[in-house]
């Protein structure tokens, strides 16, 4: 279901901004039980909104939630490991075949990772997508092409696993 526009400015005052479903029924002139039904209908989009959302603010993003979910949406489409280059679907073969391949409650997803980690996440030409095997093992001890380096070698790694 593609939303409507006005149903789209109620996931984004919602779960962008953080309004009141009250405030968004009198902003919008729409029924607050409408409102109500939208959260439930809507639900998959508007997570969406709220997960870009909870990275913006435990990464301490400094840009406006507007642009930082902008580059978000726009880098997310080839999203990849910067330095090893897996994506998504490979990790999830990875874990299908070792569930164990980290202890912590990581890896599943990739993460936002700064090419240079003294500079902010909001300088988005600082911001890179990593897995977490590379992003935890680069720290702040090598540089972005240092760590490029290492990642091919971690690159043949997966490549092996995901053909056995």
């Amino acid at each position: 279901m593609k939303p409507t526009e006005t149903q789209e400015q109620f996931m984004w005052l919602a779960h962008a901004v953080g309004e009141s479903f009250d405030e968004i029924s009198k902003q919008l002139g729409v029924p607050r039980e409408t409102i109500s039904q939208w959260e439930i209908e809507l639900r998959p989009l508007w997570q969406k909104i709220a997960e870009v959302k909870k990275i913006h603010t435990q990464k301490d993003v400094k840009m406006p939630f507007i642009d930082f979910h902008k580059w978000y949406i726009e880098h997310e489409k080839n999203k990849c490991c910067a330095y090893c280059g897996i994506n998504e679907k490979q990790i999830e073969i990875l874990f299908s075949k070792d569930d164990k391949l980290t202890k912590r409650n990581r890896g599943k997803k990739l993460e936002l990772d700064r090419k240079s980690p003294n500079a902010p996440y909001h300088e988005t030409d600082n911001i890179v997508w990593a897995c977490y095997w590379c992003n935890n093992a680069k720290t702040d001890t090598f540089s972005f092409d240092e760590f490029k380096i290492i990642g091919k070698t971690i690159a043949d790694i997966w490549k092996t696993r995901l053909n056995q």
